[in-house]
C-alpha cells in the first residue's frame, strides 16, 4: 500500500461539484484497515519531526527558540520511537524504512 506523504501540487482536496454541505458518505474500516492508517500516520509524524531536526542541525548559526526547538523535538523524537514500539513492535524500525522508501 502506497501512502503519499503529500498531495499532488494544484491537486484539490475535494471537488466542490461533487461534494455538498449536504453529502455523506459511510465508510466501514476493519481493525486492519485502522491499524494502517495509524501506522501510516505515526511514521509520517516521526518523519517529519527527523526531518526538523535534520534541517535545524544543518543551520549555520540558530536562533534561542530555534535551539529550544532543537531540544523539545530531540525529546519529542524519543517518544515517538517508544510510541512506534509500542503500537507496532520492536520491528518498527525496518518497517518505517519500507514505509519511507516506498511513499
Amino acid at each position: 500500500m502506497k501512502i503519499r506523504l503529500q498531495p499532488k501540487p494544484n491537486q484539490p482536496l475535494m471537488n466542490p461539484k461533487i461534494l455538498s454541505e449536504d453529502s455523506k458518505m459511510k465508510i466501514e474500516i476493519d481493525d486492519e484497515m485502522m491499524d494502517k492508517i495509524l501506522c501510516a500516520r505515526l511514521y509520517t509524524d516521526y518523519h517529519l519531526l527527523k526531518s526538523d531536526i535534520r534541517n535545524l542541525k544543518s543551520a549555520k548559526e540558530l536562533q534561542s527558540y530555534q535551539k529550544e526547538d532543537l531540544k523539545a523535538h530531540k525529546k519529542y523524537k524519543k517518544a515517538m520511537a517508544t510510541l512506534l514500539e509500542y503500537y507496532i513492535g520492536s520491528h518498527w524500525e525496518s518497517e518505517y524504512e519500507n514505509f519511507i522508501a516506498s511513499s
